[in-house]
């Protein structure tokens, strides 16, 4: 009677957890689905993890005009969430992290050549070093201020910020800009805050434009963290978090973290999607 009772507890236990998760799967009707795919560098040789070939660069732009997706820019996502614009019916944000020089020689042709926009998140303080000493090393070498001008200028290119000076590991005892175990909020935002208002401000300064958007050295964060860039004005951010978005057709949908498919050499765009998309099947609602 005892083990009869124990089998009962046990199974009734497991239900509990389990049958909110299957009953609260994702109604696909009352969201729209936007992959975003993370890219890093573009360039003909030493492809790898960060690295892809310019050729498979251009294979996924095909597949995205092929299979009916639009590209489309944090501002027109924000603008969604406000109520102040539409979104395509088959949406997806191309991102790129760090603003290597490969980008804008292999990136930016293609771009024009299909009609279709990025997301590029700087290293403020590379793009400005790089200015003053210019470089065309494909492997290293970050845009310059002219070059991310043009790049903006052409209508193909929406800048966003990936950090002042925080994109290290080790420096001062910091992984990209998530707070150092034993750090207080107070030192940390103090620590944050400066290297966003520094950023912001330089890029503000050389593109006229106000980045909404972060992207975390890394993947790196915690809630103190974007506790901190909602202070400083920001509206969204990017995680390393592997997965889709689901946007509410309603609005109000919460833009910080946002996951991203890595994108990575041998790969495509077609299997990447496909496996984020298998993830929804296991994923409760928001």
């Amino acid at each position: 009677m005892i083990k009869k009772l124990f089998a009962a507890a046990i199974v009734l236990a497991v239900s509990v957890l389990i049958y909110p998760r299957i009953h609260a799967v994702v109604n696909p009707d009352d969201y729209i689905c936007l992959p975003v795919v993370m890219y890093h560098s573009v360039r003909p040789n030493n492809a790898g993890k960060d690295s892809i070939t310019p050729g498979e660069f251009e294979a996924d732009l095909k597949f995205f005009k092929e299979n009916g997706y639009q590209t489309v820019t944090m501002s027109d996502l924000i603008n969604f969430v406000d109520g102040k614009g539409q979104l395509p019916e088959k949406p997806v944000i191309l991102t790129f992290d760090d603003g290597f020089y490969n980008n804008y020689k292999y990136v930016y042709p293609l771009l024009k050549q299909y009609d279709m926009r990025i997301v590029l998140s700087i290293i403020a303080n590379a793009t400005d070093k790089f200015t003053h000493k210019p470089s065309q090393n494909e492997g290293y070498s970050h845009i310059t201020w002219g070059q991310l001008n043009e790049m903006i200028d052409s209508g193909h290119v929406e800048v966003q910020n990936h950090t002042y000076d925080m994109h290290s590991t080790g420096k001062n005892g910091r992984v990209g800009s998530k707070q150092n175990n034993g750090e207080s909020f107070e030192q940390y935002s103090r620590a944050l805050g400066e290297d966003l208002a520094k950023s912001q401000m330089l890029i503000y300064t050389m593109t006229g434009k106000m980045p909404t958007t972060y992207a975390y050295p890394y993947g790196k964060y915690n809630d103190n963290t974007v506790a901190i860039l909602k202070e400083h004005g920001f509206r969204a951010s990017f995680s390393c978090e592997f997965g889709i978005n689901l946007i509410d057709k309603e609005g109000g949908t919460d833009l910080f973290s946002i996951r991203r498919i890595c994108r990575a050499h041998n790969q495509s765009a077609e299997k990447v999607i496909a496996d984020a998309m298998e993830t929804l099947k296991f994923r409760s609602m928001p």
